[in-house]
């Protein structure tokens, strides 16, 4: 699965978005070295990071909580 399904949905519910485009690495209000590109950025407030597996293996659940837990 790539990001053409949900930027579809997101288009057509009107959803303005951004696809893959790249913004500085920030930590604590301060750019730092790198670049950040996720696949998705939807309403200029929300980056999605489309993620696919095959099949499922017990350490997805940890992985999941590691990508969504806020800092």
């Amino acid at each position: 699965m790539d990001e053409t399904g949900p930027c579809d949905a997101l288009a057509e519910a009107a959803r303005p978005i951004a696809r893959e485009r790249q913004s500085p690495a920030r930590y604590e209000n301060r750019i730092v070295d790198g670049r950040y590109q996720p696949d998705v950025i939807v309403e200029a407030t929300l980056m999605l990071e489309i993620k696919a597996n095959y099949q499922s293996h017990p350490i997805q659940p940890a992985r999941l909580m590691t990508y969504t837990n806020p800092r």
